[in-house]
């Protein structure tokens, strides 16, 4: 995933065709939680792409596996977690 701060907010995502309809995105409260279906098998495939715009980012969190660049992110605090294996990278 990269993110953006960009004074609009956007979600692109980047895959193989047939992994789309399986792919879940939702916002609650102000959160963003990207996922799967439920009993979703994603085997055999490159990695999933997605480019987040933001507004405001507050923090950031990884769980299960992957990474996450945020370029162009101004903020006085930013939270991050990762539980699982990732990389959270902050671009100056």
């Amino acid at each position: 995933m990269t993110i953006d701060q960009t004074g609009s907010e956007s979600l692109t995502t980047e895959a193989d065709e047939k992994f789309l309809p399986l792919l879940t995105s939702d916002v609650s409260n102000g959160t963003l939680r990207l996922g799967t279906k439920p009993n979703a098998m994603l085997v055999d495939r490159d990695p999933i792409k997605y480019r987040l715009t933001v507004k405001d980012l507050a923090g950031l969190t990884i769980s299960g596996s992957g990474t996450m660049t945020a370029a162009k992110v101004s903020t006085t605090e930013l939270r991050s977690s990762i539980s699982g294996s990732g990389d959270l990278i902050k671009d100056q």
